[in-house]
C-alpha cells in the first residue's frame, strides 16, 4: 500500500478506475459462473438419477431371476449415451451381475455395492450415482452409473474465456478514460508538483502558480501563491536571525567541547572497552552504559538509563539481582553477582557483574561503576559436565562388574554399587582405604604384580586370577586414568567352573570314544574273520556236498531202469536247482569274503566285482582305476565293502541306468568314488540306506578317513571316500 501511495496521480486514477471496474466485473462473472456450475451439476445429477431409475425399472425382472444376460441387455441401452462411461447392476447380495465400461476406463472402475443411495462428484469431475432397487419392500439389488460431464467442463471453459475477454475489454476502457481525464485533472496537478520541486531545489520563493480553472486545483494554486508570499517574507527575517544564532552556537560548541574533553574523557575510553560497562549516580540510578553493553542488549542508552536495564534481566533472577545491588549500594561496598541478561536476539546469557563504588575529584561518593563478563559457555560446560557425571555415575552404578578407581598412591577414589557388595564393606570404609588395605591377601601374588605393572608402565592389562580366599575366579581389567588406575573386575567363577566341568566331560568323552573305536575295530575284525570262515565253509563243505548231490542225481537219471520221462524230468530239474544253489552259495561266499582280496590287487578285485555285479543285476557299472600302492588289508576290505554297499543301494533305490566306480591315489590319500545317474535324494531315502551310510562312516572313522555325499533329486548321487595311507609315493 505504501508503494501505491507514491505512484503518480495518473497511475493512481487509472488503477482506481480499473480496480473498481475489474472487481465489479469479476464479482458478476463469478456469480454467473457459480450459478451456471451449480445449475449444470444439479441438472446433470437429475438426468443421471432419472437414467438410473429408468434402467433400474427395466432390470427388475433380470435382478429377480438373477439373469445376467437380461441384465446386460438392460445396460445395453446406455451405449447410445456417450456421457455414461461406466455402469453396473448388482444382485441383492452385492455381486456384480452385469457391467458396462467405456474403452477409456479399466474394468476395475466398477466399485463394490454400497448399502445406501449415493450421489457424488469425483476429483476428475465425473458424477457417480448409486441407487438401491427396491420393489414392494424387497431389495432386488442396486445400480451404479458414472457420467462424464464433459459438456459441463466445456461450458465452464467457455464461461472462463468470456470472463477473460470482458476483463481485457474493461482494461482497454480504463486506459481510454484515464487518458482523457489526464488533460483535465492530472496536468494542472503535475504543474503544481513541478513548481514545488523548482522552489525546493532553487530556494526561489518568488515563483507563482498559474490557475487554469476555478475548481479545487485553481483554489489550491491561489492558496499556494499566498503561502509563497508569506514564506518569502519570513525567509528574509529568518535569514537575519539565523546569522545571529549561528554566531551564538559556534561560541557554545566551543565551550561544550572544552567541557566534554575535560569531564568525559574517561567515558570515551570506557565506551571502546570490549566488555559491557555501566555507571550509576548517587541516587543509584544508572546514567551510563558503554557501546559493548548497548550492542549486547540491542537497546538505546535512553532505554537502559535509570532502572530500564532491569527489563533485560531474566524474571527468575531479577529480585535477587536488585536485592544484591541495593544492599551493596547502601553499604557502599563492592559486589559480585551472576544473573541472566537478555541479548539483542532475545536469548539470555549468563553474566558475571562486578560493581565497585567510585568517588569524584573531591573524594566524595559519586556512585557505582561496574563491568560484566559473559559466563554462558562456562555455565553450559558446567551443566554438560554435571549431566555427564550424572550419566556416568548412573551407568557405573548399574554395571554388574566391580569398578574402582585408585590414585597414584593406591587410595580408592571411587567404587560402584557392585564393588561395595563384592568387597563387603561400607562405601566410606572403601573410599578411606588403599588397595592393599582392602585386599591384603593379594600381596606378593601375580595379581599384585599386574596391578603394579599397569600403574608404573601406564598400560592396559587384562588378567584372570583365582582368588583363593573365597575360591572365586575374576577377570581383571586395568586401564590407566588421569587420576591413577581404573579397575574393572568381572566374576567369572561360574564360567570357569563350567569350563572345568566341560573339559572333564570332554576328556571322559574322548576316552569313551577311544574305547568305542577299539571295540568297533575288534567287532569289525571279528566280523571279517567270521565272514572269511563262513565263506570258506560255504565254498568248501557246502559246495562239495552240492557237487556230490548233483553227481548222484545225474547217475540216478542214467542208471535207474524203467524210469519214466516225468521222473527223468524231475531229476534234471533237481540237478539244475543244485547248480543254481551252488551258484548262489558261490556268490554268497564271495560277498562274505571275496577270495580275490587274498590274492589279487585291490584295483583288479574291484574291477572284477563291478563286472560280476553288472552281469548279475543288469545295471551298467563302469570301473576306472589308477595304480595304487599295496594297502593294508583293513583298507582293502573297507574300500571293497564301500563299493558293495554303494552299488547295492544304487541297484535297490536309485532307479539308475548307469553307475561309475573310480579309484585313485594322490598325495598320501587313497580316494574311491561311486557315481550314478539315478533319481538322487535330499536326505537318506530309507532306514536301510541310512544304516548302510552309518556302517561306511564307522569303517572310515576307524581308518581316519572321511565320507562325502552329494545328491539332488533328479540329478543322481556322488559318493567319495578319502583314506590316508602311510605310503605317499604316486
Amino acid at each position: 500500500m505504501k508503494r501505491f501511495q507514491d505512484f503518480p496521480i495518473q497511475k493512481k486514477l487509472a488503477w482506481a478506475i480499473g480496480a473498481i471496474l475489474l472487481v465489479d466485473l469479476m464479482l458478476v462473472s463469478l456469480a454467473i459462473f457459480l450459478y451456471e456450475r451449480i445449475a449444470v451439476r444439479k441438472t446433470g445429477a437429475t438426468v443421471i438419477a432419472t437414467i438410473a431409475r429408468v434402467v433400474g425399472d427395466r432390470s427388475t425382472a433380470a435382478l429377480r431371476l438373477q439373469d445376467a444376460g437380461a441384465a446386460q441387455e438392460a445396460l445395453a441401452v446406455l451405449q447410445a449415451n456417450r456421457q455414461i462411461v461406466a455402469a453396473a447392476l448388482y444382485s441383492a447380495t452385492g455381486e456384480v451381475l452385469a457391467q458396462h465400461v467405456r474403452d477409456r476406463l479399466p474394468a476395475s472402475v466398477i466399485p463394490p455395492s454400497p448399502d445406501h443411495d449415493e450421489e457424488r462428484f469425483l476429483a476428475g469431475g465425473d458424477l457417480v450415482v448409486f441407487r438401491q432397487l427396491i420393489v414392494d419392500g424387497e431389495k432386488l439389488g442396486a445400480i451404479y452409473l458414472r457420467s462424464d460431464l464433459g459438456l459441463f467442463r466445456t461450458q465452464m471453459n467457455l464461461y472462463a474465456l468470456t470472463i477473460v475477454g470482458l476483463t481485457v475489454i474493461a482494461l482497454l476502457l480504463v486506459w481510454l478514460v484515464t487518458t482523457r481525464l489526464q488533460r483535465v485533472i492530472v496536468n494542472p496537478i503535475l504543474e503544481l508538483a513541478k513548481l514545488g520541486r523548482t522552489i525546493m531545489t532553487e530556494q526561489n520563493y518568488s515563483l507563482r502558480a498559474v490557475a487554469h480553472n476555478r475548481d479545487e486545483i485553481g483554489v489550491l494554486a491561489d492558496v499556494l501563491n499566498q503561502g509563497l508570499t508569506q514564506v518569502e517574507e519570513r525567509e528574509r527575517a529568518l535569514h537575519l536571525a539565523n546569522q545571529a544564532l549561528q554566531q551564538e552556537l559556534a561560541e557554545r560548541r566551543a565551550i561544550e567541547k572544552l567541557l566534554a574533553d575535560s569531564r568525559d574523557f574517561h567515558l570515551k575510553l570506557l565506551d571502546e572497552f570490549p566488555n559491557p560497562i555501566w555507571r550509576s549516580g548517587k541516587d543509584s540510578q544508572c546514567d551510563y552504559f558503554n557501546k559493548a553493553w548497548l550492542h549486547f542488549t540491542g537497546r538505546t542508552l535512553l532505554q537502559e538509563c535509570g532502572n530500564g536495564w532491569t527489563q533485560g534481566v531474566h524474571p527468575h533472577d531479577l529480585e535477587r539481582c536488585v536485592h544484591i545491588y541495593r544492599e551493596a549500594f547502601q553499604a557502599r561496598v563492592p559486589f559480585t553477582m551472576e544473573y541472566r541478561l537478555r541479548r539483542a536476539d532475545g536469548s539470555y546469557a549468563w553474566i558475571l557483574d562486578t560493581g565497585s563504588p567510585y568517588a569524584d575529584l573531591d573524594g566524595e561518593f559519586a556512585g557505582y561503576i561496574g563491568s560484566c563478563l559473559e559466563l554462558t559457555q562456562r555455565k553450559q560446560a558446567e551443566a554438560a559436565l554435571l549431566q555427564s557425571q550424572i550419566r556416568t555415575e548412573s551407568i557405573l552404578a548399574s554395571v554388574k562388574d566391580v569398578h574402582l578407581v585408585f590414585d597414584h598412591q593406591w587410595h580408592c577414589l571411587y567404587v560402584n554399587e557392585a564393588g561395595v557388595k563384592s568387597i563387603g564393606q561400607s562405601r566410606d570404609q572403601i573410599l578411606n582405604g588403599t588397595l592393599w588395605e582392602l585386599f591384603p591377601d593379594i600381596i606378593g601374588t601375580e595379581l599384585d604384580r599386574q596391578y603394579r605393572r599397569a600403574m608404573t608402565e601406564r598400560t592396559a592389562v587384562t588378567f584372570e586370577f583365582h582368588y583363593v580366599t573365597n575360591n572365586t575366579w575374576w577377570e581383571n581389567r586395568f586401564y590407566p586414568a588421569p587420576e591413577g588406575l581404573a579397575v574393572f573386575a568381572s566374576d567369572i567363577t561360574d564360567r570357569m567352573r563350567a569350563k572345568q566341568d566341560r573339559e572333564q566331560l570332554l576328556e571322559e568323552l574322548r576316552k569313551a570314544n577311544a574305547g568305542l573305536r577299539h571295540l568297533t575295530r575288534r567287532v569289525l575284525t571279528a566280523q571279517e574273520d567270521e565272514r572269511r570262515r563262513l565263506a570258506r565253509e560255504l565254498h568248501d563243505e557246502a559246495g562239495q556236498a552240492l557237487t556230490v548231490l548233483k553227481l548222484w542225481l545225474v547217475t540216478l537219471s542214467e542208471e535207474l531202469p524203467g524210469t519214466s520221462a516225468a521222473q527223468r524230468q524231475r531229476l534234471a530239474e533237481a540237478a539244475q536247482l543244485t547248480d543254481d544253489t551252488m551258484d548262489h552259495l558261490r556268490h554268497l561266499a564271495q560277498d562274505l569274503r571275496p577270495p580275490a582280496l587274498e590274492t589279487l590287487p585291490l584295483a583288479a578285485c574291484l574291477s572284477g566285482y563291478c563286472r560280476e555285479f553288472s552281469q548279475r543285476t543288469g545295471l551298467r557299472v563302469d570301473y576306472h582305476g589308477s595304480e595304487v600302492p599295496v594297502l593294508p588289508d583293513e583298507v582293502n576290505v573297507c574300500l571293497y565293502r564301500v563299493v558293495q554297499e554303494a552299488l547295492t543301494n544304487v541297484a535297490k533305490h536309485a532307479r539308475a541306468r548307469r553307475s561309475w566306480v573310480e579309484l585313485w591315489h594322490r598325495n598320501g590319500m587313497v580316494s574311491l568314488a561311486v557315481f550314478d545317474d539315478g533319481r538322487g535324494f535330499a536326505a537318506p531315502a530309507d532306514k536301510a540306506t541310512s544304516l548302510g551310510l552309518l556302517g561306511m562312516q564307522e569303517r572310515l572313522e576307524l581308518l581316519g578317513g572321511r565320507l562325502e555325499i552329494t545328491s539332488r533329486p533328479g540329478a543322481g548321487t556322488q559318493l567319495i571316500v578319502y583314506i590316508p595311507v602311510e605310503n605317499t609315493d604316486d
